[in-house]
């Protein structure tokens, strides 16, 4: 039933679930930098604003104010499986990238989609050791 109450224990799992969500996409963001995979775009950990910065909180933005720099808004990022669990992808570090929530849910479990996206980053890649 949906509407019963959580008992301390379901609550206690909850949390802990969360907790570990969110340390997974503060390792990963760490490892491989705080913009998304696919396109670029820079990232920021909504859990790393203060609740009380916070202005607007959309699906994939997050706006909050900043003394320094007036209104700030960027993308959540998200944890995206390079190889998406469907396709027989893991959980392992390996597997994992930062994401934005429009390139996370545009891929879904698309393999095409994915092939082209892996092409794309790997001509970018090409093209910048060419260049250095």
């Amino acid at each position: 039933m949906q509407n019963e109450p959580m008992t301390p224990l379901e609550r206690r799992r909850r949390d802990r679930q969360r907790r570990r969500a969110a340390d997974i996409l503060k390792r990963v963001c760490t490892k491989l930098g705080y913009e998304c995979w696919w396109c670029k775009r820079p990232l920021v950990l909504s859990r790393d604003i203060p609740e009380i910065n916070i202005v607007s909180r959309t699906a994939h933005y997050l706006i909050w104010r900043s003394n320094k720099h007036g209104a700030i808004k960027k993308l959540i990022a998200t944890v995206d499986h390079v190889l998406p669990l469907a396709d027989g992808g893991n959980n392992y570090h390996t597997n994992l990238v930062p994401s934005c929530g429009p390139c996370n849910s545009d891929r879904s479990n698309d393999p095409a989609a994915f092939a082209k996206r892996l092409e794309m980053r790997r001509r970018e890649a090409f093209e910048t050791e060419a260049i250095e």
